[in-house]
């Protein structure tokens, strides 16, 4: 029982008292473990069972009221907001027993970082990127809002986060700015072929819904909103003994995308896929092509 709780029974037991016998008595009782209140028309019982340091304290307590007093009683409900941490604070427990006794509440929540591996889907011909040698960074919630319903294992959340993917090409062919276009085409003849990549950064928005199976797996799903700020392409090769790097910021990409993500969480850690079925780049400048993606996140 928390410190709110003790005060209400402490200041109930107050003021009945003024009101009934026209004196003072204060009672503290720290970490009780079951407090009981009856009361009728005539009276009001308070019993105490268990204290700190003292699981077989009892405490019982009976007050008379005068039949022509009013006696008002008011509750009031509100809503928890918390912050929490992964891994550095313990917020509320998620078992079961105690998922029945709880109010809908929101809470604040910092979630982990994650590292995974990148696909193109769809690719024009010429076009094989190297999943092995692609990756893909990001902090998918620097700040995320959960909302719980109460009496459920269900929440949904939203969040704000960031993401780097990169689609890094090793064989033949490597991406050619050309003016505002974009093509696939090969290396220079006689070239030692390192890679060729394309890399997006993009502010992640995620709105997920959330399902807790008990206190140590999570299902998570729903949209990923990608606001894409940033992408380029650099492309690394040897030519007659002399390395040649090769960088282009873009200009015709899609601003805004998204993904569709599932993520299986373990004690925190978090084994996710997300697809994206939007084109990466601005089809009329580049290569028509798609992404998914899948790894690990920590904390989430």
């Amino acid at each position: 029982m928390n410190k709110k709780t003790i005060t209400l029974v402490t200041l109930t037991v107050l003021a009945t008292s003024a009101f009934a016998q026209q004196e003072t008595i204060q009672e503290t009782f720290l970490q009780p473990q079951k407090v009981v209140i009856e009361s009728n028309s005539d009276s009001m019982s308070i019993t105490i069972e268990g204290r700190k340091n003292e699981p077989d304290f009892e405490y019982s307590r009976t007050i008379y009221l005068a039949q022509d007093e009013v006696v008002v009683t008011r509750e009031r409900r509100t809503a928890a907001i918390e912050f929490n941490i992964p891994f550095m604070n313990k917020s509320m427990p998620k078992d079961k027993s105690n998922r029945d006794n709880r109010r809908p509440h929101s809470k604040a929540t910092m979630r982990g970082f994650g590292v995974g591996f990148v696909d193109a889907l769809d690719t024009p011909e010429g076009m094989n990127v190297d999943m092995g040698a692609s990756y893909e960074l990001m902090a998918p919630s620097i700040f995320e809002w959960a909302w719980y319903p109460g009496r459920s294992s269900f929440n949904v959340s939203i969040g704000v986060g960031l993401n780097w993917k990169n689609y890094r090409m090793t064989d033949r062919n490597r991406f050619i700015p050309e003016g505002n276009d974009i093509i696939i085409g090969p290396y220079p003849e006689g070239a030692a072929i390192e890679f060729s990549r394309l890399k997006v950064f993009s502010w992640m928005v995620p709105m997920l819904m959330s399902y807790e199976f008990n206190d140590w797996l999570e299902l998570r799903l729903g949209p990923v909103v990608n606001i894409n700020t940033h992408a380029s392409l650099k492309t690394r090769y040897s030519l007659e003994g002399k390395g040649k790097k090769e960088t282009h910021n873009l200009q015709h990409y899609n601003r805004l995308t998204v993904d569709l993500m599932g993520a299986v969480c373990i004690k925190g850690l978090g084994f996710y896929v997300k697809y994206s079925p939007c084109e990466v780049l601005d089809i009329d400048y580049g290569p028509n092509f798609k992404g998914i993606s899948t790894g690990l996140i920590l904390g989430f």
